[in-house]
């Protein structure tokens, strides 16, 4: 009976395209592939209802998924491919960067690598001296701060990699592109960690969906030195901070205020 209903599916798919199908029919036709032999029709419906919307269920980790009666390891997993696709997808879409010399377009290739990620992560982008990407490496992954930052695996990629200068960035799931105290923190412990190496941190980002805002920012207003650290290049930071409307892509929120359009 199952084999049959879903052959319906494939026919009418084939015929009318996959974008015929209802949120609950798409979700059930990929669950095909996890369940060979089951009703994923009743199943789509659960995890519907369950997270309240067929991105809630995309963005779901493998634990909360199977929470939900009928979802193994294996399908829980399975849920979790189609936004890492994605993130791909809009990374290969992009238009290729020659140097990440603005914030704007670091911000919009954090925006894309942190889409629709529902744990905290802190990413690396390593650069060189001319702003050109040498690597983007994962740093820590669940709660986000300075004693569960691996300081040794940060410093040790910056040097192993040659980079003259990194960016910071990390997400707030669900939350506000507005740093915490914790925040701060941290940034002054991984910037001091940095300058050691005789490498610059030249800017920490918080990542809210398609929201940013730099860290570091209100430090270089009037190119003031910042505690600590060393003299700031006065024309590199304009260039830097330059958030016109030509150059402002990624996001509508500059240190916690609207930008005006």
């Amino acid at each position: 009976m199952h084999e049959q209903h879903r052959e319906r599916v494939r026919a009418r798919i084939l015929n009318h395209g996959l974008e015929s199908l209802a949120d609950h029919e798409l979700l059930e036709f990929y669950l095909f592939h996890a369940i060979p032999r089951a009703d994923t029709n009743r199943l789509a419906h659960e995890l519907l209802q369950r997270f309240g919307s067929l991105n809630a269920v995309l963005e779901a980790s493998v634990e909360e998924l199977q929470t939900v009666p009928s979802v193994g390891l294996k399908t829980a997993m399975l849920l979790g491919v189609p936004l890492e696709l994605m993130r791909r997808y809009a990374a290969g879409k992009a238009a290729p960067v020659q140097k990440y010399d603005t914030v704007s377009k670091i911000a919009e290739y954090f925006c894309r690598r942190f889409m629709g990620m529902n744990r905290e992560r802190l990413y690396m982008m390593l650069l060189n001296s001319d702003m050109s990407l040498i690597d983007c490496v994962l740093i820590s992954e669940g709660s986000v701060n300075s004693a569960q930052v691996d300081t040794r695996k940060l410093t040790e990629e910056a040097i192993y990699k040659r980079a003259s200068a990194v960016v910071l960035a990390h997400n707030h799931p669900k939350g506000l592109a507005i740093p915490s105290r914790n925040d701060l923190e941290m940034t002054d412990f991984l910037r001091t960690a940095l300058e050691h190496i005789q490498v610059t941190l030249v800017e920490h980002l918080i990542i809210v969906d398609d929201r940013f805002c730099p860290i570091l920012q209100p430090r270089y207003e009037n190119f003031r030195c910042p505690p600590g650290g060393r003299q700031v290049d006065r024309a590199f930071y304009e260039h830097f901070y330059n958030v016109s409307a030509e150059t402002w892509t990624a996001a509508p929120l500059f240190d916690g205020q609207p930008v005006k359009k």
